[in-house]
């Protein structure tokens, strides 16, 4: 309750549900707590931190994030949280339900650019998709590779080429037909809900982690040095083919290999998120501080807080020990009263 935590507002809804997303440093015990103020008119400036990336710079972390997409807007540009790659071509996605607040509704014709991005040698590729069922070939999330086998460049997504086989698929490779492309089992994304996915890759060493919902579902290899930097699409290849068919929300890319635990609190924040921490009943901080005067004394009571004293209204403050109810002589310096609440 006494250090401001970086948090960006991803929608406000006055009238009911509001997402925020809040850089948490660490939750080690069950007794982390931390706590979320509202309401107060006078707050209308968003600090710094809200507004230029800094919620997606892992505090302690050297993994920051390249692309934070939530997909939220309906027009271009498209912006991306972390400040950096904000999407101002592409053919915008309609806003629709997505799993936090607004996604992104894909198909044949839409599409995001990211821009040039040089993704390093390892990195994380995610978000979630909410495929259109009945869908056939190659369903992309993330590329920067042109269509066919072997070709500079990778691409994500879901499905095979020609087939509607609900595998995750990652194509990676060098050129001139030199790459490979990495798949899980037949059916592990069932189509027409919505399911996370990540592949965290290691382009040094080939390899690559496939997480389904926050669970390892493949680790496997990649064409090793395959092209990191290039143009990077979201919802297609490069060359306008293999188009997302259905919706996405919270598309990112981060650096650095997502261990298991980050992989299952990513998506347990998102889909299961009172099972993954608690809540306490919300409270008001407004308080009225009574008065009445007893005896030829002022008595001074309030439900809560700390009651503070000062010879102006403009301070300065000082905290003043006394127990609700508190009882004071009528005479002496004038004296101002107040209850601060945390």
């Amino acid at each position: 309750g006494t250090n401001q935590i970086p948090h960006e507002i991803d929608e406000w809804n006055p009238a009911g549900t509001s997402a925020v997303w809040v850089q948490v440093p660490t939750l080690g015990s069950t007794n982390d707590a931390v706590w979320a103020y509202w309401g107060n008119p006078a707050a209308t400036t968003p600090l710094a931190w809200s507004t230029h990336g800094t919620v997606w710079l892992p505090l302690g972390s050297s993994t920051p994030y390249d692309v934070v997409y939530h997909l939220k807007e309906g027009a271009l540009p498209f912006q991306d949280s972390t400040q950096q790659n904000p999407a101002t071509n592409g053919v915008a996605p309609a806003a629709v339900p997505g799993i936090v607040g607004t996604g992104g509704a894909f198909n044949s014709s839409t599409w995001l650019d990211a821009g040039t991005n040089d993704l390093g040698d390892v990195f994380t590729l995610s978000g979630w998709i909410n495929v259109t069922p009945g869908i056939s070939d190659i369903q992309t999330m993330w590329a920067n590779q042109v269509g066919g086998y072997g070709n500079a460049g990778f691409a994500f997504g879901v499905n095979t080429y020609n087939h509607s086989d609900q595998t995750i698929y990652l194509a990676t490779g060098i050129g001139g037909g030199t790459g490979k492309e990495t798949t899980s089992a037949s059916g592990t994304v069932s189509f027409g809900q919505w399911h996370l996915l990540e592949a965290a890759v290691n382009r040094t060493n080939g390899t690559v982690v496939f997480y389904l919902d926050g669970v390892s579902v493949l680790s496997s290899t990649v064409q090793p040095n395959f092209t990191s930097v290039a143009d990077l699409h979201l919802g297609r290849f490069i060359d306008a083919n293999f188009y997302m068919h259905g919706t996405m929300d919270e598309a990112r890319i981060q650096d650095g290999v997502a261990s298991p635990n980050w992989a299952w609190a990513d998506y347990m924040t998102v889909a299961q998120n009172a099972s993954f921490q608690n809540y306490s009943p919300v409270s008001s901080s407004r308080v009225t501080l009574g008065f009445q005067v007893v005896n030829g004394q002022l008595v001074l009571s309030w439900p809560t807080g700390t009651l503070l004293q000062a010879p102006a209204l403009t301070g300065p403050w000082t905290t003043n020990s006394a127990a609700s109810p508190s009882t004071n002589a009528m005479t002496g310096a004038k004296q101002f009263y107040r209850v601060i609440v945390r």
